[in-house]
């Protein structure tokens, strides 16, 4: 066996050995010296279920593997459910094969419409949602319901379950929202505790929602009963449609846009098997799926359009932790993904900027496709402690405060067009490699790199530029622990200034912005192009207190 064999060995038995413990909750040392063990298992999944085929109700059908969804031929049998007609799955056999070809996971759902034509609606009614309601005929002890949409001139029949159906038509009572008349219908249950399936008829068709806020479900008693939903295919979901139904827990449906709020405050609600349609950059939308804590997949269908991902799209979620179609957005608005659980790798390459708060939390640990995103909003990864891998930020050009602040795992990143570097940008990135700033740079904020202890060398190419700089603790690699000078940097390339205007504009004095001395005591060469440069820096404006550091030479190679 050779040497180089043996060593592949070891280091799969280490990797594997590092991937147990990492599932069993153990967490990953910070120390240097484990860089190249943590790049090694984050190209390693514990499962490998790129695929996976779910039921409406959360359930997971079907889990493939990337080789198994590369070499499919067929998709695998839908499910079928009594009183439901089975339309298949929403994704095809090519989408699926060519979003796993581009290191996408993809989540597959089922889609149905009900058997009978009519919209199904599930209730369970609890003794403390009765109270005394005063009617034409005197006062009864029960629950009222009521619910809110709109029907046109064919009317529609509702059969409440209990034995009750009416017949409802234009002149039933109706309020005006946003340019639609949603008629207002009102039952009262008075065997409680209970449950019912009301069934929703029409000829015609039939509208859920609005724009201003106001769901199907009309009083707090539907937000509380209302459990499963089933929908027919003379059905439109608008905005907000289902919105605030606390009790809800699945939506059985064929292509239906999930859009502006439409299940806004659904906790209980365990999956989504519709289109996704996201609000605009500008248009102010509230997001169709915050605070729906108990999503645990959302199957949305492939997409090809590019479109932008609203403010607050899954804010609140604790328990989702993939999502499809995320290559598709070329604009991720402000905490879209703030405080989930989406994890592994995210593909981003149709993304042109990045707003603040979108990734906040700890569990991505790779982005890939950013060659094209040209801003990164403040706070936009921060606190992301396991991200480790970012790809090129080749079209970025600024990077605004506290972008990737926290992100303790992040072992490199490059951004050769950078302009504009935001303080406290990188504050706190204990394991960056090395600091490359490209001649496109011309401001470097206040502590842009603070607590970057295991960057080995810092190359500085940035241009003068009278209104930027460097800033105040720039440079400073080390953290305030406590415990001295822990930063592990060994030398700084200036080497790239060949005349005295080139040289960049220091706002603060050469020690508040640059480290002198490492963790071992070392001083830390700045080397320059020539003895002329050096007298340069040592006289230009606030470099000079840093003249006994200026070393003639050049760095050794990386």
């Amino acid at each position: 066996m050779s040497i180089a064999s043996q060593i592949a060995r070891i280091n799969d038995n280490i990797a594997s050995a590092y991937q147990g413990l990492s599932v069993k909750g153990a967490s990953m040392p910070a120390e240097r010296n484990s860089a190249n063990l943590r790049r090694a298992i984050d190209s390693i999944q514990a499962t490998d279920d790129a695929v996976r085929f779910y039921d409406y109700d959360g359930t997971i059908l079907y889990m493939m593997s990337t080789a198994a969804a590369l070499s499919m031929t067929d998709l695998p049998e839908p499910p079928s459910h009594e009183g439901l007609t089975t339309v298949g799955w929403n994704w095809t056999k090519e989408e699926i094969i060519s979003s796993v070809r581009n290191n996408e996971t993809v989540d597959v759902g089922c889609e149905y419409v009900t058997s009978d034509g009519a919209m199904h609606v599930y209730v369970r009614y609890d003794s403390d949602m009765e109270s005394e309601i005063s009617t034409d005929g005197g006062t009864v002890t029960g629950a009222m319901i009521t619910l809110g949409f709109y029907f046109d001139n064919h009317g529609a029949t509702v059969d409440w379950g209990d034995g009750e159906q009416v017949f409802y038509d234009t002149s039933t009572p109706r309020v005006y929202d946003d340019d639609l008349y949603i008629y207002t219908v009102s039952h009262i249950y008075t065997d409680c505790p209970s449950e019912h399936i009301i069934k929703i008829y029409s000829e015609g068709t039939i509208k859920i929602g609005t724009k201003n806020n106001k769901s199907f479900f009309r009083n707090d008693t539907a937000r509380r009963a209302v459990y499963k939903i089933e929908l027919c295919e003379n059905i439109i979901i608008n905005n907000y449609a289902f919105a605030y139904g606390k009790a809800l827990e699945t939506i059985a449906c064929a292509s239906v846009n999930v859009s502006n709020g439409t299940l806004y405050g659904c906790h209980s609600l365990k999956c989504i098997t519709c289109s996704l349609k996201s609000g605009s950059r500008n248009d102010g939308w509230s997001a169709p799926t915050e605070y729906c804590t108990s999503l645990k997949a959302i199957c949305s269908k492939k997409q090809t359009l590019l479109s932008s991902m609203c403010h607050f799209f899954l804010r609140s979620n604790y328990s989702i932790k993939r999502l499809n179609n995320t290559a598709r957005y070329n604009y991720i608005y402000s905490s879209a993904f703030r405080s989930t659980k989406i994890s592994g790798t995210v593909n981003l390459e149709k993304c042109r900027e990045i707003d603040s708060y979108a990734f906040t939390g700890k569990s991505i640990s790779r982005i890939i496709g950013l060659q094209d995103c040209e801003f990164i909003r403040a706070y936009a990864f921060d606190g992301c402690s396991v991200l480790r891998s970012i790809d090129t930020l080749t079209s970025c050009t600024v990077i605004e405060n506290y972008a990737f602040s926290g992100c303790q795992e992040l072992n490199t990143v490059e951004f050769p067009a950078v302009e504009r570097i935001g303080s406290y940008a990188f504050s706190n990135c204990h394991t960056l490699d090395h600091i490359i700033i490209p001649d496109t740079a011309t401001t470097i904020g206040a502590s842009a790199f603070y607590g970057c202890v295991y960057a080995r060398y810092i190359i500085l190419r940035m241009a003068y530029n009278s209104n930027g700089g460097i800033n105040q603790n720039a440079f400073t690699t080390i953290t305030n622990t406590g415990e001295g000078l822990n930063s592990m940097l060994e030398w700084v390339d200036l080497t790239h200034y060949t005349t005295a205007e080139s040289i960049p504009k220091l706002n603060c004095e050469f020690s508040s912005a640059f480290l002198t001395t490492n963790a071992k005591g070392k001083r830390i060469p700045y080397y320059v192009a020539s003895e002329e440069m050096k007298t340069a820096f040592s006289s230009a404006t606030n470099w000079s207190t840093g003249a006994d550091y200026f070393t003639v030479g050049t760095p050794p190679a990386v």
